[in-house]
This record gives structure tokens, sequence and C-alpha cells, in this order.
């Protein structure tokens, strides 16, 4: 970015080389451009570096504050995700029936929506897994021929339970890597 930068503030000065050796009549003094006219144009390339200096600080707080938004966000998240791991091994031993009125079901999603709307991470398929296997784990539950199953037996369950401890050691290497910097 930074040398995105240089080579964009360089373009008005390359713009006045090439118009000076090609004898450009770039200011209305012609060849024989007045006081005016300098300042003019000297004005005109300034304004030119205070957009683009402008528009290269208003990125830079944008990277800033998503940084720190995502340090003060994370561990909360990953509180919320270590509590719905520990539920979910709370209530192994339940029939998919009785799971349907677990309320760590429903915070599963929400917890991965919270994970998607921080910014600069870089977990977006391990959520995608998730959401998947979360879709799986209510088909199963749902499934009416499963009804008396334990938990503890499904294979879906304990996947969605290893995908969710992983996102929550992902967001812990985060956290941990946004400390060192």
């Amino acid at each position: 970015m930074k040398y995105l930068m240089i080579a964009a503030g360089l373009v008005p000065v390359g713009f006045l080389v090439i118009a000076w050796q090609l004898n450009w009549a770039i200011t209305p003094g012609g060849l024989t451009p007045s006081v005016s006219d300098v300042w003019s144009v000297a004005g005109t390339v300034m304004g030119y570096w205070g957009v683009l200096f402008s528009g290269y600080a208003a990125y830079q707080v944008k990277a800033i504050s998503e940084k720190y938004f995502a340090r003060t966000r994370f561990p909360q998240i990953k509180e919320n995700i270590d509590a719905i791991t520990k539920d979910m091994g709370k209530v192994a031993d339940k029939r998919a029936a009785d799971l349907r009125s677990e309320r760590f079901i429903a915070a599963i999603s929400v917890s991965l929506g919270e994970v998607e709307r921080v910014p600069g991470h870089k977990m977006n398929q391990l959520i995608k897994r998730a959401k998947l296997e979360k879709k799986l784990l209510v088909d199963w539950i749902n499934n009416e021929t499963q009804r008396s199953v334990v938990a503890n037996t499904e294979a879906n369950y304990w996947t969605l339970f290893r995908t969710l401890q992983e996102i929550s050691q992902e967001i812990s290497a985060y956290i941990k890597e946004q400390g060192a910097r």
C-alpha cells in the first residue's frame, strides 16, 4: 500500500515533467506562465495530494478500528462458544428428541454470526463447515426415526462439537497474534 501511495503521489509530478518536456501549454499563460498560473498549478497538485493522503488516512483508521473491534469482541465470542461446547458435553447423554429444547442449538447460529461480523479473521471456511454441521445436527434431531437415539452415539453431534472447539482455538490464536503486534 505504501508503494501505491508513493506512485499515486508522483502522478502529477510526472504529468508536469512530461508537459514541460513536450512544451504543452497547460496554463492560460501558455508557455510563459504568470505567477498566478504557477500558484494555480501548485494549488491543484497540493489539493490532489491532500485528497490522496486523506483517503489513505481514512483507510488506515478503518484498519485500526477493525483490529481493535476484533480485539474487544473476540474474547466474549470465545466465551460464548466455549459455553456452547460445555453445554454440548453436558447433554451428550440425552436423546435426540430431548435436544430440541436445548438453548445451545440456537446459540450456535448466533455465535457463528458474531464471528462472521468481526472483520479481519480467516475463519470463513470453518464457519461454513460449522453451519453445515449444525444443519445436519438439526436434521438429525428432527428426524422422527432418530427420536430415541442418544446424542453420544451420533457422529454429527461430535463433529460439530470439534468444529466449534476449533473455532474457539482459532479465536485464541487470533487474539494472541494481535497482542503480539
